[in-house]
C-alpha cells in the first residue's frame, strides 16, 4: 500500500489522499526523507501562510532529525517570517544558531521571543538570554542595552546580567572592551558613566 501511494503521488502530487497516505506511512516508518519532501512542497507552496508556516517548522524538525542543521535553520526561519509569533520557530532559531556560534543570530532569534513572553519574569529571562548572544558576538551597545532591561524584569535576571558582564570583563579575550563593560556596568546600575570613550 506505501509502495502504491508514493507511485501515485509521484503522478500527481496534488492529489491529496495520496498525499495523507504517504505523509501518514512515512511519519509511521520514520522515512523522514519522504516526509521532508512532503513538508518541503507544502512549505514552499501557494497554501495560506499559516499552513506554510506550519509545513516550514515541521520541515525543520525533520532537518534536524536528518543531523542537517542549515536547512533546519533555513526552514524556521521561512516559519518564522510567515509566522513572526511561532514561538517554537523562534526557540529553534535560538538553539540552532547557538550552538553554531552564529551569536549575533541567535540574539536577533531570543530578541523577538521577548515579544513574545507570557510575563515579565520571561521577558527579563529571555532580554538577558539575548544580552548574554550579543556580549558573545561583539555587540556590547546591544547588549548594554538588553542586560539593561533584564535588569529592569523581576526575577534573576538583572542578578545574572551583572553576573555575565563580570565574566565578560575577566575573558581574556575581551579586556579591551573592559571600558564599554564599566558603561555597561554603571548603566545597569542606573549611574551616569563618567569616563570619556
Amino acid at each position: 500500500a506505501y509502495a502504491a501511494a508514493r507511485a501515485a503521488l509521484e503522478l500527481d502530487r496534488a492529489r491529496a489522499e495520496a498525499r495523507l497516505l504517504v505523509r501518514a506511512a512515512a511519519q509511521a516508518r520514520e522515512d523522514w526523507p519522504v516526509l521532508a519532501a512532503l513538508l518541503r512542497d507544502d512549505a514552499e507552496g501557494e497554501g495560506e501562510p499559516a499552513f506554510r508556516a506550519r509545513a516550514s517548522l515541521e520541515l525543520g524538525q525533520i532537518f534536524e532529525r536528518l543531523a542537517a542543521p542549515g536547512e533546519a535553520a533555513g526552514a524556521y526561519e521561512r516559519a518564522a517570517s510567515l509566522n513572526p509569533d511561532l514561538r517554537a520557530a523562534q526557540e529553534a532559531l535560538v538553539r540552532l544558531h547557538g550552538a553554531a556560534g552564529r551569536h549575533s543570530d541567535a540574539a536577533h532569534a531570543a530578541e523577538a521571543l521577548v515579544g513574545l513572553a507570557s510575563s515579565p519574569e520571561e521577558e527579563g529571562k529571555l532580554s538577558f538570554e539575548a544580552g548574554a548572544f550579543r556580549i558573545r558576538a561583539g555587540e556590547p551597545d546591544a547588549a548594554r542595552l538588553l542586560l539593561a532591561y533584564a535588569c529592569e524584569r523581576p526575577g534573576l535576571a538583572g542578578e545574572k546580567a551583572l553576573l555575565a558582564l563580570a565574566r565578560w570583563a575577566n575573558d581574556a579575550a575581551k579586556r579591551r572592551q573592559v571600558r564599554d563593560l564599566a558603561r555597561v556596568g554603571d548603566a545597569i546600575q542606573g549611574k551616569e558613566s563618567s569616563a570619556d570613550p
